[in-house]
């Protein structure tokens, strides 16, 4: 049985969820549910849309053969845009999201994209290896668009951090197309976050100077609601 992430620590065990026990994940192995989700995209398409953000996109399938995730040792759990001590920091997510078989199923659709000109995919990722498969499904000119992950939705925001996270990407993306994100609904805003021991007035400040940073490297920018006005 595949465990998956939870905000209910007392029934972390036994489901084939990935997130809330009132959204059952889809077994993206039937055909039937592939078709499903590709009509719905296209339903959108046809309404004119410019595009989409693609949740979790690296959740889609699950190990066909429904191998558990092996424990975590406590000294390996790292928080990236989650909480360690939440049930999730637990486990190697190897069987429950990044599977090969989801590499197939957005190149579906990109092609299906591709017949709506101008039209982009958006993907968020977070895996055991976030930049590592960022680089993966932004490959080429038959997956995602473009990728964002959660290493710079961390609490840690060094100078050495941020190059590390930056260098990390441009070492493996090559001829992908990232795309930046400092904050967003599931973590603390970047100003609050990265600016716990500053004065209001001096977090504005430090807003506009983290949105003119992400601006200025290479890629996308994600800007979430009002940040790059300097909103706390």
């Amino acid at each position: 049985m595949v465990v998956g992430r939870t905000w209910e620590p007392r029934r972390q065990q036994y489901y084939l969820h990935n997130f809330l026990s009132s959204r059952p994940d889809l077994n993206f192995h039937n055909p039937q549910v592939q078709k499903a989700v590709l009509d719905n995209v296209e339903f959108w398409l046809k309404r004119g849309v410019d595009g989409f953000r693609l949740d979790a996109i690296n959740f889609c399938y699950h190990d066909a053969q429904l191998r558990d995730n092996p424990a975590k040792p406590k000294a390996l759990r790292q928080s990236i845009g989650f909480d360690e001590k939440n049930p999730y920091a637990y486990q190697y997510h190897y069987y429950n999201n990044t599977q090969d078989e989801n590499l197939g199923f957005i190149e579906s659709i990109r092609t299906l994209l591709n017949q709506y000109p101008g039209t982009v995919a958006l993907g968020e990722i977070s895996s055991e290896d976030s930049l590592k498969t960022m680089a993966e499904y932004t490959q080429g000119e038959h997956r995602l668009h473009m990728g964002y992950s959660f290493d710079l939705l961390t609490d840690e925001f060094s100078a050495q951090y941020v190059k590390q996270v930056v260098q990390t990407l441009e070492e493996r993306v090559s001829d992908g197309w990232p795309c930046w994100s400092i904050s967003n609904h599931d973590v603390q805003r970047v100003a609050s976050r990265w600016g716990k021991s500053q004065k209001a007035e001096q977090n504005t400040d430090l807003a506009k100077m983290l949105f003119a940073m992400i601006s200025s490297l290479r890629g996308s920018v994600c800007s979430y609601q009002g940040e790059e006005s300097g909103f706390n």
